[in-house]
């Protein structure tokens, strides 16, 4: 191991022990079988062995260790946690206090139910509903139980001050007077934030990982390499400290998510496929077609048009959208999006385009509702105008239509089928990776059934036979 290295992973065993034993807060460490908080983790653990071994008794409080799985994960990652579930039973980890705790949504907030069962779009950057739904309630939920039981709880996050300029301001403007590895965690006041590996740079990170090679909880950290090797495109062949610093960021320094992430159109998936990892095809073209189809208008409804009330469902339209104004042409539009959608004129001169026609409050009925839910055309059959003053409004893109979340859902129990006697194939170990379980799929053909309810007998007999076939 590199001196640096070794300076600054004792220095930071030597911090922990003392936040540890200053007062009765416990130690809440986030852990997602990533480098960051493997480091973290690891030296966390290390710290309270030396604790009790030098006196028992001091370990006098529970350290929580949480990990989400938002039911999508990359199969490795489910592996590396699973890994450390095993530990957490272990005689090891009862003598140093260790509650490992592991989160995932309710069957009504998992991606595919509030894809396929309510309809929502798929996330974009600006609208990044998954991340809500999927980690940060489930977390959230748990952390206030904890909370309940201690007046303040440290929680320990594996940041890293250059990971990113970003990271460094916030880094700067938190930090506690007098303190180096504390910080104002400004979502819970009552909190502090720890974190013991500020000063590693991505060098030292793999540095200390490939040196001690085996974990505290005995996951082989060769195999948490590989794993940043297989997800991105630029990586060396064989480990070469040497060259870490110029390659580090590109090679051990790759991110992931869920296997399905819509936020990039090339993520961690495709550079494993690309990198010779076998028996992801299947989803790799699941993920890809699914891309394809986000912005189709004939795969939308128009406008936000099915309700929650008192625990039923009911129509109504809402969701309007103000166009754009092209003062040069006198031109009020709908803009360009993507590939899929070109702007649109509906408005120029004041004169309403062909096929477009104002609607008045009194046609919100049935027979407008038919128009509007159109399995065949989606969007691209609602040409409806609002005015107010000088402005022009057009129902939005709204939920997916039930004829395509269907699809979406025969699709998706298909590819499980496929990965049924089906495992990932890394070459150094397999994995497992989850499509969708079956209370998801029941909870799903609920809603579907719910939602062609309110808008139709007709829709409602078409889906039931296409659900029972």
């Amino acid at each position: 191991m590199k001196q640096s290295t070794k300076e600054k992973s004792e220095k930071a065993i030597q911090e922990i022990k003392r936040i540890y034993k200053r007062d009765d807060s416990p130690f809440l460490i986030g852990y997602s079988g990533g480098k960051d908080s493997t480091l973290t983790l690891e030296l966390v653990l290390n710290a309270l062995n030396q604790i009790y071994i030098s006196d028992s008794n001091l370990i006098n409080k529970v350290t929580y260790v949480i990990s989400s799985d938002t039911l999508i994960e990359n199969p490795f990652v489910v592996n590396r946690i699973k890994e450390f579930e095993i530990f957490s039973n272990s005689p090891e980890a009862k003598k140093l206090k260790i509650e490992f705790i592991s989160v995932k949504p309710e069957v009504d907030e998992t991606f595919w139910t509030l894809l396929i069962g309510r309809g929502y779009p798929l996330p974009l950057n600006r609208f990044r509903w998954c991340t809500r739904h999927l980690k940060i309630n489930p977390i959230e939920n748990n952390t206030y139980k904890i909370q309940e039981k201690h007046p303040t709880v440290i929680n320990v996050l594996g940041i890293r001050r250059n990971e990113s300029a970003v990271r460094r301001s916030r880094i700067e403007k938190s930090q506690i007077d007098n303190e180096y590895y504390l910080f104002q965690n400004f979502e819970e006041e009552r909190n502090i934030i720890f974190a013991p590996i500020i000063d590693f740079e991505i060098h030292d990170l793999w540095n200390y990982l490939r040196f001690i090679e085996k974990s505290f909880w005995g996951s082989n950290l060769n195999i948490l390499y590989q794993m940043y090797q297989d997800s991105s495109k630029e990586c060396l062949n064989s480990f070469d400290m040497k060259q870490v610093d110029n390659k580090g960021d590109s090679c051990g320094n790759s991110r992931w998510g869920c296997w399905v992430c819509p936020l990039s159109n090339k993520i961690w998936i495709d550079n494993m496929h690309s990198n010779g990892i076998q028996n992801l095809e299947p989803v790799v073209k699941f993920r890809k077609l699914l891309l394809s189809e986000r912005d189709k208008q004939i795969n939308r409804y128009a406008g936000k048009h099915v309700r929650r009330s008192n625990g039923t469902y009911s129509l109504g339209i809402r969701g309007w959208q103000k166009l754009k104004f092209d003062e040069e042409n006198n031109a009020h539009f709908i803009p360009k999006k993507g590939i899929h959608r070109e702007r649109v004129d509906v408005v120029i001169n004041d004169v309403l385009q062909k096929k477009y026609k104002i609607l008045e409050s009194t046609e919100l009925n049935k027979n407008l509702a038919k128009k509007i839910y159109n399995d065949e055309k989606g969007l691209t059959s609602a040409h409806f105008v609002k005015k107010v003053e000088n402005e022009y409004f057009v129902l939005a893109p709204g939920p997916y239509t039930i004829k395509y979340r269907a699809n979406i859902l025969r699709r998706l129990i298909e590819l499980r089928e496929t990965y049924k006697d089906l495992e990932i194939n890394s070459g150094i170990e397999y994995a497992k990776i989850s499509i969708i379980s079956d209370s998801e799929i029941s909870r799903i053909k609920e809603l579907l059934l719910l939602n062609a309810k309110a808008i139709s007998e007709e829709k409602l007999n078409k889906l039931k036979i296409w659900l029972e076939g």
